[in-house]
């Protein structure tokens, strides 16, 4: 973020660099809500860290009627930058493009020109519901196991995207 605010066409307004989380969605009455969130890579040892002061049950089945879904989710590396002209925000897009970011963009505004870089190493998948305080979870251990192997897996992927980023966009601010 350093190398990009030090350019005079841009400036970063906001990022993260990756996170791992179990959520629950919103309901009509209630806002959606984060159990964990890690930005590390997590231990396969224990689960029972995932869902901190809430009490688990693992259930065969659900009535898919109206219930609030609780996630495990994978966010890659974003980052939001405000270029000062179209044309600046045009090449640092396809810096990003070029490294992977694929689902990056541009919104070009009267007064600003904003991009994105995103990648597509999302992970977004339902793991059970939350029911009166309670976490029902549809699936095994051992799936949520697999979850958190493929989790770290697209946390190394995700560094190695950010390494070659970090180095094209020293390229590109070198000329």
């Amino acid at each position: 973020m350093e190398l990009i605010n030090n350019s005079p066409y841009y400036n970063t307004t906001s990022s993260c660099s990756g996170r791992v989380s179990i959520f629950v969605e919103k309901s009509n009455l209630e806002n959606g809500f984060w159990l964990f969130v890690s930005h590390d890579p997590l231990s396969e040892n224990s689960l029972s860290y995932l869902f901190p002061d809430k009490k688990v049950d693992f259930v065969d089945s659900c009535t898919f009627e109206e219930v609030r879904w609780v996630y495990f989710k994978f966010e890659p590396f974003v980052l939001h930058i405000e270029a000062n002209s179209v044309e600046s925000a045009q090449k640092i897009f396809t810096v990003a493009y070029n490294c992977g970011y694929r689902n990056s963009g541009c919104i070009i505004g009267k007064k600003r020109s904003m991009v994105a870089f995103r990648s597509t190493l999302k992970l977004d998948v339902p793991i059970g519901y939350y029911e009166d305080g309670i976490v029902k979870l549809i699936v095994s251990s051992d799936y949520l196991k697999t979850l958190v192997q493929i989790s770290n897996g697209k946390f190394q992927e995700n560094i190695k995207r950010m390494d070659r980023l970090y180095a094209d966009l020293l390229h590109f601010f070198e000329k």
